[in-house]
């Protein structure tokens, strides 16, 4: 059954402003993909909430602020922060506007990968994030689409180019304050904290996709939003459009000085700890959509990692001390 409601949570670097470009031309600007919506408050009601509004794709990036308590996106010009219920119910009405006119609503900001990160209340924002739902709305009517990139270590080095790659090596980011960025790679815990919340979730692995030649705005339009596709994968309501396109890949211009020896220890670490979550993912029954990567390597008997030690791993493997991934 196709969902009624769709939720991209990310997480950072797994092509989110690209396809937040593709939504908004499809929905927004233009009527292509039927009821489905990127809905979103208008400007004059962003800024009378003290919120700074940013181009379509980016718009709900100012409600995960709010939600993580931090001071990005505000009017700068005005004294008062914004109030985290006053920009609930923004977004809130807004969807349900849109709800109460038979339209489908597709809503997502990588910003929501801060649900697993280890340094902020990740179930406040879980909480926000979800008590912007229409009403009255079931739980099976609702899809979360969590991204899952790989090989894992190009997921991290592409977390450091967001960050740090500007003036910072990438040993000093990993081993310094900077490392607490690393949770933006842990798309499978992103997933199960919406499993947990029962939740149906779908992971859509891009070694799959990109092994296909796919584009991943056509693999959401098509396998998610469930559009009527060709198969090519190319919706049919877009043959005769042309879709923009946009991404935020960051290269820096900082070293990367760690060997091609050390970023596979990285990557057999990082691979160590998805293995040890799959059990608590799977339990779920996730969909997983063109599998490939994803859990390729695992064993059934694989032992449950915690992030932590996995940010220690990598941080033994910088340095150059000596580390079985396994142990």
């Amino acid at each position: 059954t196709a969902p009624k409601v769709v939720i991209l949570p990310g997480p950072h670097k797994t092509g989110t402003t690209g396809i937040q470009t593709c939504l908004v031309d499809w929905t927004l600007q233009n009527n292509l993909m039927g009821p489905w919506l990127w809905a979103l408050p208008n400007n004059r009601a962003m800024k009378a909430a003290n919120l700074r509004p940013l181009m379509l794709q980016k718009q709900f990036a100012p409600l995960l602020a709010v939600l993580r308590h931090e001071d990005a996106f505000i009017l700068q010009h005005r004294n008062k922060r914004p109030d985290k219920e006053e920009v609930l119910d923004l977004y809130r009405k807004r969807f349900q506007v849109a709800w109460n006119n038979k339209r489908k609503i597709i809503y997502g900001a990588e910003a929501m990968d801060f649900i697993v990160s280890p340094n902020h209340n990740g179930t406040e924002i879980m909480d926000g994030v979800l008590a912007i739902l229409p009403e009255p709305l079931d739980k099976s009517d609702v899809e979360v689409s969590v991204t899952y990139r790989s090989p894992r270590w190009k997921h991290l080095v592409s977390v450091w180019h967001e960050h740090g790659a500007i003036d910072t090596p990438l040993s000093k980011f990993l081993l310094g304050p900077q490392s607490r960025f690393t949770f933006q790679s842990n798309s499978l815990a992103l997933a199960l904290r919406f499993q947990e919340r029962g939740y149906p979730t779908t992971i859509i692995d891009m070694s799959g996709v990109g092994a296909m030649g796919i584009s991943m705005c056509h693999v959401i339009a098509c396998d998610v939003l469930q559009v009527r596709c060709n198969k090519d994968y190319q919706p049919l309501s877009l043959l005769d459009h042309d879709t923009p396109s946009r991404s935020n890949q960051q290269d820096g211009k900082a070293e990367m000085d760690l060997s091609q020896e050390q970023l596979d220890n990285i990557d057999k670490i990082m691979t160590a700890y998805d293995c040890g979550i799959r059990k608590s993912v799977l339990q779920y029954e996730p969909r997983i959509l063109f599998q490939k990567d994803l859990f390729s390597s695992c064993t059934e008997d694989a032992p449950e990692k915690s992030f932590s030690w996995m940010v220690q791993a990598i941080q033994t493997v910088v340095k150059n001390e000596s580390l079985q991934p396994h142990d």
